[in-house]
């Protein structure tokens, strides 16, 4: 199977699928209302109802959020961290409770019903936690590497007056970093679909058989991946290119301007799915068969042996009996004559 035709298999069932899309935009909505209220409100706390503040909420405004972190010391923001990356760990756990559900659809084919994916669900959540342990491990040693490769760039060109080296090496480092871990990333779908896929427990295995397929088809799984992103760029910049359009300088705007954000949101939803859609329909027709099993025959039962039968002793062969002869009257003895009579 092509990219491009395990794309379209994945969108058609991931679009016969509907219900999938809004549970996971339901968890989503939820861990980010949970995560950017507070923040919002420390905002607002910070800087009262001026415009500043309103603009920035809009726009989401990161480096002031930094500043604001170091100038009221972080000690202050230590409980609203803390509840922050327990929010986070929440909806990452939530996640991978669903995507056994989702995956299990994917894979087996049936209709969405509650008690398909839910059963989904259960069955493969712990599974998937071992399985994202084994992935945080191959994403912290491409950390460690590119730390590694910054020291170096650092001790290479760092004492130089020229600093065009070292900007160049930053911009290889980026690059590498992404593509590692989309690598990974990539790797570990397929774990997650082969775990799903024969029913089994084992994450090590898992991720060792999804290492060997994914670069024993490394052109098909890789041109997959990279057109699914594509599809997520080009929606990421026809939503950018629409909210700077829209204006809030009236109240429908500002209500147009949430549905299109809405709209984004669900859109990247189905971008996650379709990656899992795709992928499990490329693996469908790239796993290798097993070669059946040849079933030894039980052995017949054994059937007792019939004596033939022996010839009977020939008989002796019987002497015609003649037929008696009809027993035959004597002759009457002829009378000797006497004398004449006279």
């Amino acid at each position: 199977m092509t990219a491009s035709s395990a794309l379209l298999a994945g969108i058609r069932s991931l679009n016969r699928r509907k219900r999938l899309w809004f549970w996971f935009y339901g968890v989503t909505t939820l861990w980010a209302l949970a995560i950017v209220g507070p923040v919002m409100a420390l905002l607002f706390a910070s800087l009262g109802q001026s415009a500043w503040a309103e603009q920035m909420s809009a726009n989401f405004d990161l480096q002031y959020l930094a500043e604001l972190v170091l100038a009221k010391s972080a000690l202050a923001f230590t409980p609203l961290l803390g509840a922050m990356m327990a929010v986070a760990l929440v909806a990452a756990v939530a996640h991978l409770f669903l995507l056994g559900g989702a995956l299990h659809l994917f894979w087996s084919g049936e209709e969405f019903s509650m008690a398909a994916f839910f059963q989904g669900c259960g069955r493969h959540f712990w599974r998937f936690v071992r399985l994202a342990l084994v992935s945080a491990l191959f994403y912290a040693a491409v950390f460690i590497l590119n730390s590694m490769l910054s020291r170096a760039g650092n001790k290479i060109w760092g004492e130089g007056s020229e600093q065009t080296p070292l900007v160049y090496w930053s911009w290889f480092r980026v690059a590498l970093l992404f593509a590692l871990c989309g690598l990974v990333g990539l790797v570990f779908d397929y774990a997650r679909i082969r775990l799903v896929a024969t029913d089994s427990t084992k994450a090590f295995r898992a991720a060792g058989a999804a290492i060997r397929f994914v670069f024993s088809n490394f052109g098909r799984t890789a041109r997959l991946y990279v057109a699914v992103w594509a599809i997520l760029l080009v929606l990421l910049a026809v939503y950018r290119g629409v909210a700077g359009i829209i204006g809030q300088a009236a109240l429908s705007l500002v209500v147009l301007l949430f549905l299109v954000r809405q709209a984004m949101v669900l859109a990247r939803v189905w971008v996650q799915l379709l990656f899992y859609s795709s992928q499990a329909e490329m693996y469908r027709s790239l796993m290798p068969i097993p070669e059946p099993v040849a079933v030894a025959a039980a052995p017949a039962p054994e059937i007792a042996e019939i004596p033939e039968p022996t010839e009977a002793p020939a008989l002796p062969a019987e002497t015609p009996v003649e037929p008696e002869a009809p027993p035959t009257t004597p002759e009457p003895e002829p009378q000797s004559e006497g004398p004449p009579l006279h």
